[in-house]
């Protein structure tokens, strides 16, 4: 124990804290950070580039099929839409859990928009709901269906209770739209 070792290592890290704003406020230490601090690189945020969307989601779905012995074929164009039209909070990271979530839970080897389960926006704004311009009513209608069975484990009285319908309605739209759910609750 007591002689040096010489070590040669690099350190990579990753940020969303301004750590200059924090050596200002003397809770991050200053010589730490001109240590680290050797090559910055600014990345925006998946949200600022949208055109990354597709790409990432490709490589994370041939990532989790590897990892978890699964097969997706084909992505219905629909799930890049969604996709691009989320705000990603949680960045790149959530983009890869939500593909790989999508991919061990899709009941067939097509991906499809039910497939990909988004957290609701944080705020509850109606700015923050980006619905993509060409999806029909109907569309929405059967993905609002779907969100509220699968938040209330498939219980159809409290998807109906939610969504201000009959358990009839709730019946219905299930027969009509031939959604995965039994008759129950």
């Amino acid at each position: 124990g007591q002689l040096p070792i010489n070590v040669d290592v690099r350190i990579v890290s990753a940020t969303n804290t301004d750590l200059d704003e924090l050596v200002k406020e003397n809770r991050f230490r200053h010589d730490l950070l001109y240590r680290l601090k050797v090559v910055t690189i600014k990345l925006p945020s998946l949200r600022e580039r949208v055109e990354d969307i597709r790409p990432l989601s490709d490589r994370f779905i041939a990532m989790a099929c590897e990892e978890h012995g699964r097969r997706i074929d084909s992505v219905d164009p629909g799930c890049y839409q969604v996709l691009e039209n989320y705000r990603w909070p949680g960045n790149i990271r959530q983009l890869k859990n939500t593909i790989e979530s999508a991919v061990i839970m899709a009941s067939s080897r097509s991906l499809i928009p039910e497939d990909i389960r988004l957290d609701p926006p944080e705020s509850g704004r109606d700015e923050d709901v980006q619905i993509p311009a060409n999806m029909s009513l109907a569309e929405l209608e059967r993905i609002a269906i779907i969100t509220a069975l699968r938040r209330n484990k498939g219980n159809q009285l409290l998807t109906a209770e939610e969504l201000g319908v009959s358990q009839r309605t709730i019946q219905r739209k299930i027969k009509d739209y031939n959604l995965p759910f039994t008759n129950h609750g």
